[in-house]
């Protein structure tokens, strides 16, 4: 009877110590969730460079080194000191506070060393998200521009393809995110991203694009995680401080079936040679309107 009444109290005991460790693992995971809603709450610092991490190296070395070499004038200067006790104190506090501002100091320039950003110029990288479109542009004046990001072959293109490029540049968000439509293999990766939660600033659609029960799902999407819709029609123009991106809608294709292609074009003093080399037989059209990022 005593070992049944003590399993009682046991058990009792245990659900009340379990109930505890669920509510205040609760609240910690309530208030990481919190946190994160500061602004810079998240550092994304990218991938280094081979010099950056041989100089992280070279740097922590050199303050072995350092106090290493102060540990034996500690020690030097202690043999010296030993018959004046008040002395031998005031040597070990000063170079105990010597070898905490040498780790301090090193430590400090290691990390500045390792997190250093460099001047990134224009980039245009299409990436390999197999049968889909995912491309990544960086303007000259530092915006971040992504144009769809999809895959039909490949699962979670956005989890382990898209996301892992962007956070490897030190990218902690997508200024504009522009979809010419809303097939599979163009937004799938885009879905992921937005629902994981990654910082995009606006989406941008044309204003022809196809309103149907996919096009339903995305808006719901994006409204229920804040992100700003815009929708461009031909001419309309988003500009940033260097860089313009210009709306063009051509008549539909029989292949896709869409009512309406659209694609945007970037005109800045870093690419004027690029985008004729890629479109020979493009020519230059004015914008009409203006739309303020």
């Amino acid at each position: 009877m005593g070992t049944g009444i003590l399993a009682a109290v046991t058990g009792t005991a245990s659900k009340a110590l379990l109930g505890l460790c669920s509510l205040l693992l609760g609240f910690f995971s309530a208030a990481g969730e919190w946190f994160f809603l500061f602004p810079g709450a998240v550092y994304v610092s990218g991938r280094p460079r081979a010099w950056q991490i041989a100089a992280y190296y070279l740097i922590l070395a050199a303050c072995a080194l350092s106090l290493t070499h102060k540990q034996r004038e500690l020690q030097t200067s202690g043999r010296q000191h030993k018959k004046s006790r008040l002395s031998s104190q005031s040597i070990s506090r000063t170079m105990a506070n010597s070898k905490k501002r040498t780790a301090v100091s090193s430590l400090t320039i290691s990390l500045c060393m390792i997190l250093l950003r460099l001047p990134v110029p224009m980039q245009v990288v299409f990436l390999d998200v197999g049968q889909g479109d995912g491309i990544y542009i960086r303007t000259g004046d530092g915006m971040q521009i992504m144009i769809d990001g999809g895959s039909t072959d490949i699962k979670q293109a956005g989890t382990y393809r898209i996301l892992p490029f962007l956070k490897s540049r030190g990218i902690a968000g997508i200024d504009y995110w522009f979809l010419s439509h809303l097939d599979q293999d163009h937004i799938s990766g885009f879905l992921e991203i937005a629902e994981s939660g990654y910082p995009i600033g606006e989406v941008i659609c044309a204003s022809g694009i196809v309103k149907d029960e996919a096009y339903a799902k995305v808006m719901d999407l994006l409204a229920s995680h804040q992100i700003k819709v815009r929708h461009m029609e031909k001419g309309d123009l988003l500009r940033g401080k260097t860089s313009s991106f210009c709306c063009r809608i051509q008549k539909a294709r029989q292949m896709t079936g869409m009512p309406a292609v659209w694609y945007c074009c970037m005109k800045t003093a870093d690419s004027a040679d690029f985008f004729p080399a890629i479109f020979p037989k493009k020519k230059n059209e004015s914008c009409r309107k203006t739309a303020p990022p």
